[in-house]
């Protein structure tokens, strides 16, 4: 199984995002750049690659258990920008602002993974959501095109999480699709669904 952590948000939300990035996809640099679909919005918390089933149940009991300790999660989403940077976009993404109480959600997640030996908590966090990946060999012209009309979306939305969810991602020729495969409700008592 292809898993992740993931901080998903409700189809409300998604679709306001998917609107404020609208300028973005009017551009018609398809197939250029892969767009994420609304229903695919979510902040990547840890991928952890290929992993064997058998990883999931102890996987969700430790997430349940960190969960119950954080309260939900308001966060504030807005800015488009790109990874590495504009010269070399390679992923467009909506900034998310950093705050003590997501930093101390991913640092838990990270204890969690790393007693179960799981991977993706190398590198530093930078909490972003994709909005689509841009194609190796893509001209410096669109490129360009692509910032400059970035740079106009301005708009800045505050977003509710209420659980830190495992997902399991399967590659296809028309993207990635993502599944839920347990959520870790934020502010349970333990033992709760």
């Amino acid at each position: 199984m292809r898993l992740f952590l993931a901080l998903n948000f409700s189809a409300s939300v998604r679709d306001q995002w998917y609107a404020d990035a609208a300028p973005l996809r009017a551009l018609d640099v398809t197939p250029r750049v892969r767009w994420t679909p609304s229903s695919q919005l979510h902040l990547t918390v840890a991928f952890l690659a290929e992993q064997p089933p058998t990883i999931v149940e102890p996987l969700s009991v430790g997430l349940r258990r960190l969960a119950a300790a954080h309260p939900a999660l308001d966060l504030l989403v807005g800015g488009v920008g790109a990874f590495p940077d504009w010269k070399r976009a390679r992923v467009l993404w909506l900034a998310v602002a950093r705050s003590s109480a997501l930093e101390a959600l991913v640092a838990d997640a990270a204890v969690v993974g790393r007693g179960l030996s799981l991977p993706g908590f190398e590198r530093p966090f930078h909490p972003h959501v994709t909005l689509g990946r841009v194609a190796d060999g893509t001209s410096a012209r669109t490129i360009r095109a692509l910032a400059a009309t970035a740079a106009t979306i301005t708009s800045a939305r505050a977003a509710r999480t209420t659980a830190i969810d495992l997902m399991a991602s399967t590659l296809s020729q028309h993207g990635a699709q993502h599944e839920l495969v347990a959520a870790a409700p934020l502010g349970a008592a333990p033992g709760r669904p």
